[in-house]
């Protein structure tokens, strides 16, 4: 006699339970509209706020750049003037040239290793291809014009998402 909890399933009910459609589902699954509204939504403001942040970093690193890059030839020109070339100033002024060259280059390594620009352009595309899926859904073009779309919505909305995670642990 045995105790077991669990029902026993005959193979008929095996091959019926494999064969269903998703949206046909009796449990209770995220449907579209909360999809939507608390994924893709979401994922879209997080991305544009990424976007702004990395713009942002960029712009002010780059600003200083250029304005430090600009002064540091008017500095050495300064420097060489009869009345200037002469004591302190000169000194302040070749000390400026100098250390104005060694944080520009360092600013240069900050904003390649930062990734700043690549990942202001990364989060702001995804942004946007999670806007174009979402419009194609609701208005039900290639690739959602099939009834059950949803699923086809999910997975690439997850392959947007997640794309640059796959792409970072991938080996290299």
């Amino acid at each position: 006699m045995s105790t077991s909890s669990q029902p026993t399933v005959s193979s008929a009910d095996k091959e019926e339970e494999q064969d269903y459609i998703p949206s046909d589902r009796a449990s209770n699954l995220m449907h579209d509209e909360k999809y939507i509204n608390e994924r893709l939504h979401a994922s879209e403001r997080t991305l544009n706020q990424l976007s702004a942040l990395n713009k942002k970093k960029y712009k002010r690193l780059k600003k200083a750049e250029i304005i430090i890059a600009a002064t540091i030839p008017f500095a050495v020109t300064l420097s060489s003037i009869p009345p200037l070339n002469q004591g302190e100033a000169e000194t302040v002024l070749t000390i400026y040239a100098g250390i104005g060259g060694a944080v520009l280059a360092l600013m240069n390594n900050v904003l390649k290793m930062g990734g700043f620009f690549d990942k202001w352009k990364d989060y702001r595309s995804r942004a946007e291809l999670l806007k174009r899926e979402e419009y194609l859904y609701m208005t039900r073009m290639p690739p959602y014009e099939s009834p059950d779309a949803f699923p086809a919505l999910v997975e690439r909305v997850e392959h947007i998402i997640t794309e640059p995670e796959e792409e970072s642990s991938q080996p290299k």
